[in-house]
């Protein structure tokens, strides 16, 4: 990652706005991005209230408050970044439906989601419904913490469930120490072209969220399409200025240029909303990553990082992938 790249995370994943200030804390921390956004939300954690200047309805309004960096990017969507210890920083989503509260995604549980959430957003006490784009530990974490009394239920796709169930080893906790998912239970299976309905009492396709399977990044991997908000959520199936992994535990990048593919059919006029980095990402983006994934396979795209039986591939511009040497021809 280099400076422009590291500055562009750290904004994200803050919400400082002042880029001078984010260079200079990153200088400090010899631009190592974890020991920056750390002392940052030390000084923002110092006694005293949270800064805020959050109005309910106001799309723009942000919060930062322990690890969660909110932003309003909506009228009713929230995006929440959590500071993780693993370094992971996911974006993590709220959206205030009529008669629910539908949270996708919910980091790695190192702080109370739940509480923050309910604190500052979902001030109405909605019941929540969790659906998770993924198996993945930053995505999974805090699911334990939405069970029981106000939760209709945790959510994920059933493309394959064995893959998804087994989570003390396809979540990658293990690879990150100190890592644990508490346990949790999914109560609803996704399937390609559900809906999750924001009105129980309007079930139409433009007031609900649409389920779209978009296997690569994992086998499990979905998107959900918010056809009103023009948004498409879309997990950790593409995201700039840090590598996406095709290099995981039910990684294939012949499932990540189909999900692509189909992505691009559905993304005219709407804004991808991804898991890391950036919430705002134009849909030229899936030919951007795409081109990318190719010429690696086509054997067009050095390697930047080797590491294995692994390396990491950059296009030079927004996009990186780590992926196995062996998907690259002539290797």
């Amino acid at each position: 990652m280099n400076e422009d790249e590291a500055v562009a995370m750290f904004v994200a994943v803050t919400g400082v706005e002042d880029e001078g200030i984010a260079f200079m804390l990153l200088e400090d921390c010899k631009w190592n991005l974890e020991d920056a956004v750390n002392s940052h939300l030390l000084m923002q954690s110092e006694p005293g209230p949270p800064t805020s200047n959050h109005t309910p309805g106001m799309a723009g309004s942000a919060l930062n408050e322990g690890v969660y960096n909110s932003e309003q990017i909506h009228p009713r969507i929230w995006k929440v970044v959590e500071a993780d210890p693993y370094g992971q920083y996911p974006f993590l989503y709220v959206i205030l439906g009529k008669d629910k509260c539908i949270v996708i995604d919910t980091g790695t549980g190192c702080g109370d989601f739940k509480r923050f959430v309910s604190t500052h957003i979902n001030t109405a006490s909605l019941p929540y419904l969790v659906v998770c784009t993924h198996v993945h530990f930053d995505h999974v974490g805090g699911n334990h913490a939405f069970q029981g009394e106000g939760c209709l239920g945790i959510a994920m796709g059933s493309r394959d469930v064995k893959f998804t169930s087994n989570v003390e080893i396809n979540s990658l906790s293990l690879a990150h120490p100190g890592c644990t998912i508490k346990p949790f239970e999914v109560t609803r299976w996704l399937h390609d072209g559900d809906l999750i309905h924001l009105d129980e009492a309007n079930k139409a396709k433009e007031h609900s969220l649409e389920v779209i399977y978009t296997p690569g990044h994992t086998l499990d991997s979905i998107a959900l399409i918010d056809h009103q908000a023009g948004r498409i959520f879309v997990g950790d199936t593409l995201y700039p200025f840090t590598a996406v992994h095709l290099d995981c535990l039910g990684s294939s990048t012949t499932d990540c240029l189909a999900s692509l593919a189909r992505l691009k059919g559905l993304a005219a006029g709407k804004i991808l909303s991804c898991g890391h980095v950036e919430c705002n990402l134009g849909p030229d983006a899936l030919d951007e990553f795409a081109a990318l994934v190719e010429g690696v396979r086509a054997g067009a795209v050095p390697p930047t990082i080797v590491e294995g039986e692994h390396a990491e591939f950059t296009n030079g511009m927004r996009f990186s992938v780590w992926m196995p040497l062996k998907e690259r021809a002539g290797t």
